[in-house]
């Protein structure tokens, strides 16, 4: 909760959420369930152990993720159909357990803020903050925001920008830009509107520049949505880091989702690195190499797998 709050008010969104400790139960029991069925996913059968209630509640009402959550670490940095929903200035009560290895917070139930008397945009990365990546592999389940303007999960682009109201209903982006040192960027843009993924966002949309920027630059960007009756103009500007000098390895699992069934199923692994070097992949006993660029479809045997990558100097 704190390390939330603090990211919230650093980018000038209001860092006031208060604990659901009822929520925070319900998220660790459907992270227990998960963990018990060694599954990844939002829905709990009833028939399976761990079951619960409050489990399969918080299970629809919340976002998943892996790991541990803290001052510098936020799980879903990456993931904007999860940090979207808790960085909106609507939300102001969640549940959050970090617990059997998963991450769950609830959100959608905590958009609870009141309607302001003059309605404003909050972006993320907020106004005047500096050392923002200057590039983003996204990735995400079911879906990312870039899968359905031409930016699937697993490219590197632009960081997400986030754009987000302080009031309720269905945004439609109306016009946006981004320009750096080297003029205009190429923008791609997502908001309540887009079909198979507004849904999953808040009031809002996402910025998606499709090119990696420039380090160390200075960037303005602006958006104008459209909410009911209301115009809702932002302008704000941010400044990338420096490029990292060290080799830099990204290993990807691009798996598919049946909205049927809402099941997940297994897909390919793939790897991006700075290096030639290949990179070796293990997953469940089963290795190979991969260049930059390759995927691999490893054995289909259902279950919960870490995948291994090392790559020599």
């Amino acid at each position: 909760m704190a390390a939330l709050n603090a990211q919230r008010a650093a980018n000038g969104i209001p860092g006031d959420l208060v604990e659901r400790r009822d929520w925070t139960k319900a998220c660790a029991a459907h992270n227990r369930y998960m963990q018990l069925n060694n599954v990844f996913d939002p829905l709990e059968d009833a028939s399976r152990r761990g079951y619960t209630k409050d489990g399969a509640w918080a299970g629809t009402n919340a976002v998943l993720g892996w790991g541990s959550w803290g001052p510098r670490r936020n799980p879903w940095e990456n993931a904007p159909l999860g940090l979207m929903p808790l960085l909106s200035p609507r939300l102001t009560q969640l549940g959050v357990s970090a617990s059997y290895d998963h991450v769950c917070a609830t959100t959608r139930p905590g958009y609870l803020r009141r309607d302001p008397s003059s309605p404003a945009l909050y972006p993320y990365p907020g106004n005047g903050a500096a050392v923002v990546p200057y590039k983003q592999w996204s990735y995400g389940l079911p879906v990312t925001p870039g899968d359905f303007v031409g930016l699937p999960a697993g490219f590197t682009t632009g960081p997400n920008l986030l754009v987000m109201a302080d009031v309720g209903g269905q945004a439609r982006i109306t016009d946006a830009s981004l320009a750096g040192p080297s003029g205009p960027v190429e923008i791609r843009t997502v908001d309540n509107t887009t079909e198979h993924v507004g849904g999953y966002l808040p009031t809002g949309a996402v910025i998606i520049p499709v090119s990696p920027l420039e380090p160390g630059a200075a960037y303005r960007a602006s958006a104008t949505l459209a909410i009911g009756g209301l115009v809702l103009a932002r302008a704000w500007s941010f400044t990338t880091g420096l490029a990292d000098p060290n080799t830099q390895l990204f290993v990807s699992s691009v798996t598919s989702f049946d909205a049927a069934t809402r099941r997940i199923t297994q897909g390919s692994i793939g790897v991006r690195s700075s290096s030639p070097s290949p990179v070796h992949i293990t997953i469940g006993g089963v290795g190979r190499d991969l260049a930059s660029g390759e995927s691999w479809v490893p054995p289909q045997t259902p279950g919960a797998f870490s995948v291994c990558a090392h790559q020599e100097p």
